[in-house]
């Protein structure tokens, strides 16, 4: 170790540029090596995950006839589990007769019943993103559906307190009138109408709770069979934050709508990456790889030159007893004195100077970077660096008649 560290600071007295050089092959192909696996995970993220932020889609229903309530279960129980996971809310409208026990004379009842769930494992549940929001905005009263409410055979309902209000506090109505509004509807009072019933498409839903502004709500999985549906969302992420559609994801979806509805759906295009976008990667990525391997390959030249160099010192060094493995081990570790300062000072530079630049360009970039991947980086660098140059070395003495032609002067 000692003899490796006077070599080291030997190169720079006496071959300070090829010291220099040699240091500027390892930060090159360093810096270009990290590059290149980011520019990899962006190209990777528009092509195959990320598509243009999309975090909704909207189904557009040719034939609301053909869409009912079992082949819509059907259709998005059918999708990937990553495709389930990755949809935080279906939202599904239709338009059924809602009305209080005794509608009131001279109203039709009609109104868009709406439905917002999830599926997960394969089965349908409640959308908890939905509830959440709603919770945190404050328009959500008494209870929310419960992920058995869209097991059970116990019908439930969220009715809009406000559609009530206007309904029985009319102001052309007098205050007999009124009353009898109230009657109708069953409600002693207009701001707590749960625990009361609503009659909807012909049977009867106990009310838990009243979202503001939303009409009524109910589990999809308690209309009765043959219900047809006119709107139909997704919205992607998870159960905290909104989300992206893949690429992938997206063709699971489009695929199992098709199949499931055929033309009565159609199912939007979404922006994919630009053809001339992908080969400007492949080719940036390529030229990337090939400038760190040449600048690795540089470093082992100029690594090879010096030990030219020190042809004579390594030939005395053998006739003194020093063996090839031993002569070896000293190069390597002299190597590695060049390699871990140099790729700190350039994984430092990259992490703190280069990557912030560059996701600006290439926004994924950034997350594609953890401890975890600098240090696998790290070791597949030093990993081939050290084998390559290991190579080198052991060629070099063993092809080499140093100690014979040292004798025979």
């Amino acid at each position: 170790m000692k003899y490796a560290f006077k070599n080291f600071i030997r190169i720079f007295q006496n071959d300070r540029l090829i010291g220099v050089l040699a240091i500027l092959c390892i930060v090159a192909s360093v810096m270009i090596m990290h590059f290149g696996y980011g520019l990899y995970q962006n190209f990777n993220a528009l092509l195959v995950g990320e598509e243009s932020g999309m975090s909704q889609l909207t189904i557009k229903i040719n034939q609301p006839d053909a869409v009912t309530k079992e082949k819509l279960i059907a259709c998005f129980t059918s999708l990937s589990l990553e495709t389930q996971d990755n949809i935080n809310t279906i939202t599904a409208f239709s338009t059924l007769a809602a009305a209080p026990k005794k509608p009131f004379a001279g109203e039709s009842g009609n109104a868009n019943v709406q439905c917002f769930f999830s599926v997960s494992g394969g089965k349908v549940t409640k959308s908890l993103k939905f509830q959440k929001v709603h919770e945190q905005q404050g328009d959500l009263f008494g209870n929310y559906f419960t992920d058995e409410d869209f097991q059970s055979n116990k019908k439930v309902a969220l009715f809009d307190r406000k559609m009530f209000e206007i309904r029985s506090r009319s102001p052309q109505d007098t205050e007999e009138k009124r009353q009898e509004r109230v009657e109708m509807y069953q409600y002693p009072d207009a701001d707590a109408p749960m625990g009361y019933d609503i009659m909807i498409d012909g049977e009867l839903y106990q009310v838990i709770g009243s979202l503001d502004g939303w009409f009524t709500l109910v589990p999809i999985t308690q209309l009765k069979d043959g219900t047809t549906f006119t709107n139909l969302f997704l919205r992607f992420g998870n159960d905290t934050e909104d989300g992206f559609i893949t690429r992938e994801q997206y063709n699971d979806i489009h695929d199992a709508l098709l199949s499931y509805f055929g033309n009565a759906v159609t199912v939007p295009d979404i922006p994919l990456p630009d053809l001339d976008l992908q080969k400007l990667y492949r080719t940036v990525i390529l030229i990337a790889g090939l400038i760190a391997l040449i600048a690795g390959f540089n470093f082992t030249q100029l690594y090879l030159y010096i030990l030219e160099k020190r042809r004579k010192r390594i030939a005395v060094m053998r006739i003194c007893g020093c063996s090839k493995n031993r002569a070896a081990s000293i190069f390597l570790i002299e190597c590695m004195l060049f390699m871990f300062p140099a790729y700190l000072v350039s994984y430092l530079t990259f992490r703190y100077a280069v990557l912030p630049q560059c996701s600006k360009a290439f926004p994924f970039m950034a997350d594609s970077f953890s401890p975890k991947i600098y240090l696998v980086l790290f070791c597949i660098f030093a990993g081939v660096s050290l084998l390559e140059i290991n190579m080198m070395i052991l060629h070099f003495l063993a092809g080499k008649d140093l100690v014979g032609k040292e004798r025979g002067r």
